[in-house]
């Protein structure tokens, strides 16, 4: 205890948590050891272990009014605003004259929006506290956010500052009234003293260099946290200062010149390092980067920095599964670091767990709750998956903690366009490039929504925007749609052939080539290129799509049978590779192979309604229980009623039961959504036939013939037609 307490007044809090550890393992029931323990958590940064430890405390000594003050706190730290409030009540309730729980009261009151709650608790805390400098200022802060109140504020925060010349919060709270009042020169002198008072803030330079930044003076602000990057070059939260501000000048010449002449300047410090790094990757630069990782894997193999730099280097070069245990061993150790929560979300991304995703973004907001990347990183997830609501959620806390930024307009414009607001898609998209121009993405989104409003030169334009900044895949599949709708295949084979040569190594692209050559009838360049897209990126999931829609084109089913095989051993917890399977056995007539893949499919991933769609109906062809086929057809076109699995599926079952009248409108939606799918053209066909109009039947008929040549679907569809032909068609 003694060594630890020791290594807390030489500001070493981690060595002093591991003495604190020791002395636990000696005597478990130490509420003292549990509580130092927590502070020194506290001090390095491990705010959960902390609010563990306090909770040690508590279980020990339920009585300790401290200790729930002091978890109340974390609690309130960490957005648990109602747990912080509970234990404030608590203490309030046992000791009525406890000014601390009556400030922490009044502090999660204001966090959870109730102001004249707060300002109760505090002046509850003032009365019994008069002279607590910190909670004049919090009295001061709850005033200053009515404008009408800020010169009592402003003597609130002069009454702390003259109780406590040293308390810093109250002069930065006074500096933000007045810069708004206009006294820029008096903010500016409460700043300077503040960072007098501590010269190794981080946050007191940084804000100083926002009063110049909002000031107009942006040559100050940069001497400001250049001066400030220099003091404290050891500091880890100064180092990205400056990465930061040319971040959001976009100069990143700047940032590379200044970070390298930084690091020669303080060659011992490992965050200068890092961040310098960090600077040469945003550059493009990762064959700079590349050497000084591997440098400092060598020498620094355990700092959470370093491994986050290797791991970010190992899924760069595809090696996902080794930079998840990477980053999973390294998060154990630093359950608090953000930056390493984002990243292991990346990962957990990239390997196909959308769910463990989305709870590591949810706990690194538990800890930030206004981090931008992880409020993305949910929002970038509630797209793919098509959630408009979450979405639009993640959008609205954008919104709140970052109202000038691009950000949270453009994933709420997207949701907008998901739910088919298009109008009110293409305002916040608009916002979102007036704030941040140079946004392919919010391009592309822009000009689907003004596709959607029907304007198509607007779309193309927006399109064309967004591939003059990059060769975007997705602006050439969108400006590839536009081509074949206006019957120009061949200007879509052009302008994807004129993006390789600046990407010619882009797997995205040849898939793109080689769908803009099969909508240009061109098949055998097509496969070329679908072929190509493979072998550039084995795991590009749409790239095995197109290669599979050529082959199915072919006949020759082998080489897609082949590619899904070895994406299912590459990636066996994968569900789209044994439906893919399923589908491609189905289309060669072996539709017990089809169904025992459909249902390892479903045994992955039990919600897929258009895999339950097909099985239902595989197994109406081979003569099975009918109603029981009907009814998980119908569940699955209620649940993906724009998925044409379900829809084919639900109208052949009608079929089968021998009713083709109530099948006739799911297909021809089915063929509406892909017309160059063969087995919905063959069961149209079949159903038009049934009904007596030979001559509908038989144009999609025959187009079973040219989508699936050599196939036994093809064979069924010519002997129908032999049949249609017998009735003098």
């Amino acid at each position: 205890m003694e060594s630890g307490r020791q290594y807390e007044r030489e500001g070493k809090p981690r060595e002093a948590a591991i003495q604190f550890s020791n002395a636990i393992r000696l005597n478990a029931s130490s509420v003292d050891g549990h509580y130092e323990l927590s502070k020194a958590y506290q001090e390095s940064g491990s705010i959960q272990l902390a609010i563990y430890e306090l909770g040690q405390v508590l279980q020990l000594a339920p009585a300790n009014m401290n200790a729930r003050v002091d978890v109340g706190r974390l609690l309130l730290q960490t957005g648990q605003t109602e747990a912080a409030a509970a234990q404030a009540r608590w203490v309030v309730y046992k000791q009525p004259t406890n000014a601390d729980a009556q400030a922490l009261l009044s502090a999660s009151s204001a966090a959870s929006g109730n102001r004249s709650a707060a300002m109760q608790a505090i002046q509850a805390a003032l009365a019994l506290a008069p002279n607590r400098a910190d909670f004049h200022t919090a009295l001061g802060q709850l005033l200053a956010a009515d404008p009408s109140k800020q010169p009592e504020a402003m003597r609130e925060l002069q009454q702390a500052i003259l109780l406590n010349s040293k308390d810093v919060s109250a002069r930065f709270s006074l500096a933000s009234i007045l810069e708004r009042r206009g006294d820029i020169k008096g903010a500016e002198q409460q700043m300077q003293e503040a960072i007098l008072l501590v010269p190794q803030s981080v946050p007191a330079r940084a804000d100083l260099a926002a009063l110049y930044i909002h000031a107009g003076d942006r040559a100050k602000a940069e001497a400001t946290l250049q001066k400030a990057t220099d003091d404290l070059s050891n500091d880890p939260a100064a180092a990205p200062l400056l990465e930061r501000f040319y971040k959001e000048t976009g100069n990143t010449a700047q940032a590379q010149q200044t970070y390298a002449a930084l690091v020669q300047r303080h060659p011992g410090s490992l965050s200068l390092k890092l961040t310098y790094i960090r600077v040469l990757i945003d550059a493009g630069s990762l064959d700079r980067a590349r050497p000084m990782i591997e440098d400092l894997v060598q020498q620094h193999e355990t700092d959470p920095g370093v491994i986050l730099l290797n791991a970010y280097l190992l899924m760069h070069d595809g090696k996902n599964e080794a930079a998840l245990q990477l980053l999973q061993t390294a998060s154990k150790n630093e359950p608090d670091s953000v930056d390493l929560g984002i990243l292991l979300a990346r990962a957990q991304d990239r390997l196909g767990d959308q769910q463990k995703a989305a709870d590591t973004y949810r706990k690194v907001l538990r800890s930030d709750r206004s981090n931008l990347e992880a409020q993305s990183g949910l929002a970038d997830l509630a797209y793919r998956r098509g959630d408009a609501a979450d979405m639009k959620e993640s959008a609205r806390q954008m919104l709140l903690a970052h109202p000038n930024l691009a950000d949270g307009y453009l994933w709420r414009g997207v949701a907008n366009l998901q739910s088919n607001a298009s109008a009110a898609a293409i305002a916040d998209l608009e916002m979102a490039l007036k704030l941040k121009p140079a946004n392919g993405f919010a391009l592309v989104q822009l000009g689907r929504a003004q596709a959607a409003q029907g304007n198509a030169a607007k779309a193309r334009e927006a399109f064309e925007h967004a591939l003059q900044l990059s060769p975007d895949p997705a602006a050439i599949a969108e400006l590839t749609t536009l081509d074949v709708r206006a019957h120009q295949p061949a200007a879509a084979v052009q302008r994807v052939r004129q993006q390789l040569q600046r990407a010619p190594a882009s797997a995205e692209l040849y898939d793109q080539l080689a769908q803009a050559q099969l909508a240009a009838a061109d098949t055998s360049s097509a496969l070329a290129s679908a072929k190509r897209a493979t072998e550039l990126d084995p795991d590009n999931r749409s790239a095995a799509q197109t290669f599979t829609s050529v082959i199915l084109g072919t006949g020759q089913l082998a080489p897609a049978v082949d590619l899904w095989n070895r994406w299912a051993a590459a990636h066996p917890t994968d569900p789209q590779a044994p439906a893919a399977l399923g589908m491609l056995y189905e289309s060669s007539g072996d539709n017990k192979a089809a169904l025992d893949f459909y249902r390892k499919s479903l045994n992955l991933k039990a919600d897929q309604p258009e895999v339950s769609a097909s099985i239902a109906a595989l197994t109406a062809e081979a003569g099975g229980n009918l109603d029981v086929a009907l009814s998980t057809a119908q569940a699955a076109y209620r649940a993906r009623p724009a998925s044409v699995a379900a829809a084919d599926a639900l109208g052949w079952i009608y079929y089968r039961k021998g009713l083709p009248a109530s099948g006739l409108q799911p297909l021809q939606e089915a063929a509406a959504l892909d017309d160059s799918d063969a087995s919905v053209q063959y069961h149209l066909g079949v159903v038009l036939a049934s009904l007596g109009r030979q001559a509908e039947a038989a144009v999609h008929l025959n187009r079973v013939a040219t989508l699936a040549p050599g196939t036994p679907l093809s064979l069924q569809a010519q002997q129908s037609l032999a049949k249609l032909s017998g009735k003098g068609i």
